[in-house]
């Protein structure tokens, strides 16, 4: 018997019929989750003395076969054991058997596994395998089944004839019916020689009909193609091949299809936060930010899990809910798990998080030049400013403290919405690209963040009309410069800010607020740090006396914002600056949220029938108006 076959010897004498043979090679093994082969390191198998033998993998009792009693043997896994004859589909087994040879088919729980590079080369079940492959170092045989077709071509089951035959019956009649039963029909005698056709014109005709015949015998065993080889070789006919898939599918017939080879065991205690903890670790969370948010022990455990892939989470998310699954995901396998289970909820936070992160790291202009208020909804509001009308005045002994009369001042914003939908894919998931999921959240944090600049200079750059009817920045409201002298330097800068504290309130009162910031197109940025930072000028007319350069004791901080220098932007500029007050001081522009939402936040929207996968937007909400032109100055500096 050869080292790849697996025999059944007919034991009439009891319940259980023995048999020995190779339930894994040692070699790669196809998966069809997986884009590259698996090879089972057979030293990293915990293997107990008996397991279940099964029918295609099914987990269900009537499909129990028997048990087998592995050991490895020269990098390969050998059995033996017995077929208990009185299984539900023991007979149907046997039957088809009698037809056509059966492989096998390994059962495994992989535990931990590690890439193997194309054109890499390690030393596994005592041969040199060469990637690219993946490497299952770790794992536990389940169950050993019996297949039509095996991920393991090198493997074969084969039934003796005898079987089910009568104990009456010697060996020899056991033999002749069965060597009678493989043979086939009588090939016809060899029609004579057309004498009219040349030896060329002969051998042609033969070599097509031989073609022909192959074609066939191709398509007719296209659902078998362990067979293919062996019925050439044996001159089957057309015929003969489909009477033998016929017989095979009537004997099969009520039998299950097969199931997965390869399962990857994940903890069955991972709570679901446990899960989303342990991914969000993968997708580049801190470990910091998980223990704040989730405490130690879940983070303690998520750590042990940050290795975990899209298809091994489906699973866990599975058994939380008692819902079997193995890693051979379906649709509708991942539907389920999307449906039934906190799956979805999950990995929206997951997605969440990663956007918040990007969010938050982005080096954002707006919100330094604006204030931050809450909208209540989508409609255009006033805000409105109180002001105290009038000084304080004198009060006289026993005499009485005069009142105050209170203004108003109004401004307008609105609140408008911004999204964008994403889809984690099934292929995603199969093909655990857990990169591709978390990097399309990533990219929408950046911009999102870039959004709220884009409003901001979109708003500033249009100088919009005002309440008075006359532009935001305008000589009438003291906050402009225009012409000679306008252009970025020591004098315009200082011409700059006297402007800026000339202003006054509704009463004709100083609102006595300094500028803070100096915001330039990133093309004056060197030259406007240097007039910040500059300690003192040297001045064309005497350079060896110094001139003290004030601005440095103004504590302006510059801004360089692209956005005003950048072609693609309407109104956009090269030489126009601004003068800022600080918005805590001064009313300048609003970032009005919507209900204080001060950040994007991620969505599930669920399934769509013309997609296959989940769908997740990311939504903000927001509006930017500038409040009052009196803490702004704008130079546009053209000579």
């Amino acid at each position: 018997m050869e080292k790849n076959e697996l025999r059944f010897a007919a034991d009439q004498g009891g319940d259980l019929a023995s048999f020995s043979g190779i339930a894994y090679s040692g070699g790669k093994i196809s998966q069809s989750w997986s884009s590259v082969p698996l090879v089972i390191d057979l030293a990293g198998m915990k293997i107990a003395k008996q397991v279940p033998l099964m029918y295609n993998h099914w987990n269900d009792p009537r499909y129990r076969l028997g048990v087998v009693t592995p050991k490895v043997e020269a990098g390969q896994l050998a059995i033996s054991g017995g077929i208990d004859r009185e299984a539900p589909f023991a007979a149907q087994v046997i039957e088809a058997g009698k037809k056509i040879p059966w492989q096998n088919s390994v059962g495994v729980s992989a535990y931990e596994y590690k890439h193997i590079n194309a054109g890499e080369k390690v030393t596994v079940n005592d041969r040199e395998q060469e990637g690219p492959f993946a490497l299952v170092t770790k794992s536990e045989l389940r169950e050993v089944s019996v297949v039509a077709i095996g991920a393991d071509a090198e493997t074969e089951l084969r039934i003796a004839a005898g079987w089910n035959m009568d104990q009456n019956v010697n060996k020899e009649e056991h033999m002749e019916v069965d060597v009678k039963s493989k043979q086939p029909d009588p090939v016809p005698a060899e029609p004579k020689k057309d004498n009219t056709k040349s030896e060329a014109e002969i051998r042609a005709a033969a070599v097509e009909e031989e073609r022909e015949r192959v074609a066939k015998i191709r398509a007719a065993l296209n659902e078998y193609p362990n067979l293919i080889d062996k019925a050439i070789t044996a001159g089957w006919s057309e015929e003969q091949a489909r009477d033998m898939v016929e017989t095979v599918k009537a004997a099969t017939a009520g039998l299950q299809t097969a199931g997965p080879n390869i399962t990857v065991k994940t903890p069955e205690t991972a709570s679901a936060s446990v899960l989303e903890a342990a991914l969000s670790l993968r997708a580049g969370c801190s470990e910091q930010d998980i223990v704040a948010g989730y405490g130690e022990e879940v983070a303690e455990k998520a750590d042990k899990l940050r290795g975990i892939s899209l298809a091994e989470t489906v699973v866990a998310a599975c058994r939380l809910h008692g819902i079997e699954a193995s890693i051979h995901l379906d649709h509708e396998t991942i539907r389920a798990a999307f449906s039934t289970t906190d799956l979805p909820v999950l990995l929206g936070n997951v997605a969440n998080k990663r956007m918040l992160r990007e969010f938050n790291s982005y080096p954002l202009i707006a919100p330094q030049l604006c204030s931050a208020g809450d909208l209540a909804d989508y409609k255009e509001s006033d805000r409105v400013r109180l002001f105290d009308v009038g000084d304080l005045e004198e009060v006289p002994a026993g005499g009485e403290v005069p009142n105050s009369t209170l203004g108003e001042e109004t401004a307008k914003n609105q609140a408008k919405r911004y999204g964008k939908t994403f889809w984690l894919d099934e292929m995603m998931i199969i093909n655990d690209d857990m990169n591709a999921f978390t990097r399309i959240p990533r990219i929408f944090g950046s911009r999102a963040a870039r959004k709220i600049d884009k409003v901001f200079f979109e708003r500033l750059m249009a100088n919009p009309t005002q309440a008075d009817g006359k532009a935001l920045f305008h000589t009438a409201h003291k906050n402009l410069k225009t012409g000679s002298g306008s252009a970025l330097s020591l004098p315009s800068l200082k011409a700059a800010r006297v402007l800026f504290t000339q202003q006054v309130d509704a009463d004709g009162e100083s609102i006595a607020v300094l500028p803070k910031f100096l915001l330039v197109p990133s093309w004056l940025e060197p030259d406007a740090q240097e007039l910040v930072a500059a300690q003192a000028i040297v001045t064309g007319e005497n350079a060896t006396k110094p001139a003290t350069s004030i601005v440095s004791k103004w504590g302006l901080q510059v801004i360089g914002a692209p956005q005003l220098d950048n072609a693609a932007n309407a109104n956009y500029s090269t030489t126009a600056w601004y003068l800022f007050a600080d918005p805590a001081q001064a009313d300048t522009f609003e970032i009005g949220y919507l209900r204080g939402q001060r950040t994007p936040v991620v969505q599930m929207i669920g399934f769509d029938s013309t997609r296959f996968g989940i769908g997740y937007r990311v939504a903000f909400s927001f509006g930017i108006r500038e409040q009052d032109f009196r803490g702004m100055v704008k130079s546009t500096g053209a000579n």
